[in-house]
């Protein structure tokens, strides 16, 4: 019984959902894919004009890659460099670099910025050098940004037995190059956390702090020029004792000293101590960004040059307008932001991988002059790939040149990993009607056609595995009585288990019968179409 009232909270969840009009739309730019099953394509990925051609690029990680094509337990990794031009990004890589140690290419990277000075951005990951099958510790490398790519790092920075993330800082100390920070901990100490500043390439990094034997980590990230001082600015989230942190804004300076700062919060005591630049999402002239959250709530601050401890923004996770209950689950932190619609405000999107028993989902907030904090466009995976982290990694950026910002979502992996699919890249294209507003949108793939036209009823729902069939209403007015439909039902795991058309007969009756025969307890989904588009879809429950 106690199931029976779970399915049926889950159903009428999504029927809610579902009911809401849909207006913002991003359409299709291309689906990649990655080579084979479990190889965890997508894992990571950063968008940044590697090339200098002066389009934006997407940079791919795969986790599990080796050359054999098969998982198994030794895989190096490799990067797939896509190219941007006028037709935006293809399917097929135009630079490729594979791994030649056991886990060189399978964790963390990001986009560094400018840290030579060359006017090219740089791309920063961690990085194994031991050439054994096993390696033992993890360093820093920089690949510089260039016209002609090459497949071995420029410099690298290694710190023994330790493991190790990159995060972007921004130019801190106004030298005009970006600075890069990189956190860890020592392997033989799992709970010895330690934090480095790169600010000089031709230098040895700077050990900022160590935190010795407290049971949580020291994160470092860069906000941008949140005072309009001309110095990007850092957050900062470290030990406050053995289990809380002490989160605090670090203003840039030439010095690079710590005592300018500004304290938000010396009791955060769970969620994620993240950080994420958010551009300058309300256009004032100072970049904004989102930090420390306390669930159920993400805190968000517009920069100021009176700037206080008190956030401006509040996004609510778990709320009646998507279905994400954590933004710090995915490898790239809260948020990645652009302009999407080319309006000047910058725009932000978040997402959880795991919403919806790791269906997974995105979320895009337009900025403007009024910032709010209600969702303007939700993103979920198309029907035939369902169940797969969608979200996992997200990046923006204009891969055709056209104005408009462009959103990059990953679908790495099949639930928690226990099967291994290929990973797939979602490539959403940035247009100018995308507007503020309080609706979202079911379907990013397919665009709809009238959703309050195409609505459909099925009962009993949820439904018991002793019933022989399902009833299912066609109630909106779109329906063509001579059309041509047909009605699937798939499986958690996004796999077609039935399909067939809905006569003539049963259009003009607005109903048709499902039979359920060889079909066990779960969790479904049933779509109606037309030819090869998605009209209308709802979940349903069999116990």
């Amino acid at each position: 019984m106690r199931l029976y009232w779970r399915l049926l909270l889950m159903v009428m969840l999504v029927n809610i959902a579902s009911s809401i009009i849909a207006t913002n739309q991003m359409n299709l730019m291309t689906t990649i894919y990655g080579e084979f099953n479990g190889d965890e394509f997508g894992v990571a990925m950063v968008s940044m004009d590697y090339n200098g051609d002066g389009y934006d690029d997407l940079i791919v990680m795969s986790k599990y890659w080796n050359a054999t094509g098969v998982l198994g337990a030794y895989y190096p990794g490799k990067l797939y460099f896509y190219w941007g031009g006028p037709d935006g990004l293809g399917n097929t890589p135009g630079f490729v670099i594979e791994g030649q140690s056991h886990t060189q290419f399978a964790h963390w990277m990001c986009n560094a910025g400018d840290m030579n000075g060359d006017g090219i951005e740089d791309l920063a990951i961690t990085y194994s050098t031991d050439l054994v099958q096993y390696g033992t510790y993890k360093s820093i490398a920089i690949f510089l940004g260039k016209s002609t790519p090459q497949s071995a790092p420029d410099y690298v920075c290694t710190i023994p037995y330790t493991h190790v993330i990159p995060t972007y800082l921004g130019d801190v100390n106004g030298d005009g190059k970006s600075d890069l920070a990189f956190m860890g901990w020592h392997l033989s100490h799992r709970y010895s956390y330690f934090t480095y500043v790169w600010t000089d390439l031709q230098s040895d990094p700077v050990l900022l702090l160590n935190s010795g034997v407290y049971t949580v980590p020291i994160y470092l990230g860069g906000v941008g020029d949140v005072n309009g001082d001309g110095f990007d600015d850092a957050y900062l989230a470290s030990p406050y004792n053995l289990s809380t942190f002490w989160s605090e804004l670090l203003f840039g300076n030439a010095s690079m000293s710590l005592s300018d700062s500004l304290l938000l919060t010396q009791s955060f005591v769970d969620g994620f101590p993240l950080v994420s630049p958010l551009g300058d999402i309300n256009s004032d002239g100072y970049a904004d960004f989102i930090g420390y959250t306390v669930w159920p709530n993400h805190y968000i601050w517009f920069g100021s040059t009176v700037l206080d401890s008190i956030p401006d923004l509040t996004l609510s996770l778990n709320s009646s307008d998507h279905d994400m209950h954590s933004f710090g689950r995915a490898d790239d932190g809260y948020a990645v932001h652009g302009d999407l619609n080319g309006d000047g405000y910058d725009d932000f999107v978040c997402s959880d991988p795991r919403a919806n028993d790791y269906n997974g989902q995105a979320g895009l907030w337009l900025g403007g002059t009024n910032v709010n904090a209600t969702v303007d466009l939700v993103f979920n995976p198309p029907i035939d790939w369902q169940w797969h982290n969608f979200g996992h990694a997200k990046a923006v950026g204009d891969f055709n040149g056209d104005g408009y910002d462009d959103l990059a979502l990953s679908c790495p992996r099949w639930m928690d990993g226990g099967f291994h699919d290929t990973g797939r890249i979602y490539v959403f294209s940035g247009n100018a009607q995308l507007a503020d507003t309080t609706v979202a949108n079911d379907d990013p793939v397919a665009p709809p056609v009238s959703v309050e036209d195409w609505r459909i009823n099925v009962y009993p729902n949820p439904c018991s595995r002793y019933e022989t069939e399902l009833k299912v209403d066609l109630l909106g007015s779109a329906y063509a009585k001579d059309g041509s439909y047909t009605y699937r039902i798939y499986n958690v795991r996004g796999q077609l288990l039935k399909q067939e058309a809905i006569s003539i007969t049963e259009l003009r009756d607005g109903s048709f019968r499902v039979s359920l025969e060889h079909i066990p307890t779960g969790i479904y989904l049933i779509t109606i179409n037309n030819e090869s588009q998605v009209l209308i879809s709802k979940k349903v429950a069999i116990y």
